[in-house]
């Protein structure tokens, strides 16, 4: 299910988005991942997860929410 908002996402942008995604915390933390989802160079999301993949899903939600392409100027 969690994969839905990436698809959507990249069936939305004109060019794919790419992520950035580092580890921030324990092996065991919750939150261990946190990324980033960019756009022509602009981060347009952000997320954290337990693991990589819940990260760039939660920053490609957090990009759905927010709508920031919306107001770019490129």
């Amino acid at each position: 299910l969690g994969d839905v908002y990436k698809r959507q996402l990249q069936d939305i942008l004109p060019e794919t988005p790419s992520y950035e995604t580092e580890e921030k915390g324990p092996r065991d933390a919750e939150n261990r991942f946190e990324s980033r989802v960019f756009w022509h160079g602009h981060a347009i999301g952000a997320g954290s997860g337990a693991s990589k993949r819940k990260a760039e899903v939660a920053a490609a939600a957090d990009a759905l929410d927010a709508r920031a392409w919306l107001r770019m100027t490129l």
